[in-house]
């Protein structure tokens, strides 16, 4: 009896770009060419839909049910940190809210960042404003010019 090699040049293992864990072609000839995992090509294409229409294709159970096999495969599930946020605001938009905006220090944020946060109705105005006006009063103490940005920025979010 003869032994046929079966190996097939490309299908060994590879690193997910996403995640980071070793995996391996499954033979559904998709994920191996961009070296996703099967579970981060799902998100992607997840991903891609609710930036495209505001909505999960599969559902939000089924995008943070993936987000779970992520982490429990070894890989690094934070990357998908946004799209698990999206996921969640399905379940419950008001304890979201609650949670985001408990979890978000303002003050290891850069303005850019604080910006960004108001437009996602992460953080209220006042807390800007306050976190804003903190930043100034302190580089003032200090002795130092208020940088520029951050005035401009507060004013305009104070009128």
């Amino acid at each position: 009896m003869s032994v046929t090699n079966r190996f097939q040049r490309g299908s060994g293992m590879y690193q997910c770009r996403c995640c980071k864990r070793n995996t391996r072609s499954v033979g559904n000839g998709d994920s191996e060419h961009v070296r996703l995992c099967v579970q981060c090509y799902d998100l992607a294409g997840e991903q891609n839909t609710f930036s495209d229409t505001g909505a999960f294709y599969a559902g939000h159970e089924e995008v943070l049910r993936l987000i779970n096999e992520v982490a429990e495969k070894g890989g690094n599930a934070a990357y998908w940190d946004d799209l698990k946020a999206d996921a969640l605001k399905f379940i419950n938009p008001q304890q979201e809210q609650t949670m985001t905006k408990q979890a978000i220090n303002l003050s290891t944020l850069k303005a850019s960042e604080i910006t960004d946060m108001l437009s996602a109705k992460a953080i209220s105005k006042a807390d800007a404003i306050a976190e804003l006006t903190r930043r100034i009063d302190k580089r003032a103490a200090a002795g130092k010019h208020p940088m520029p940005h951050i005035v401009a920025l507060r004013d305009k979010l104070a009128d």
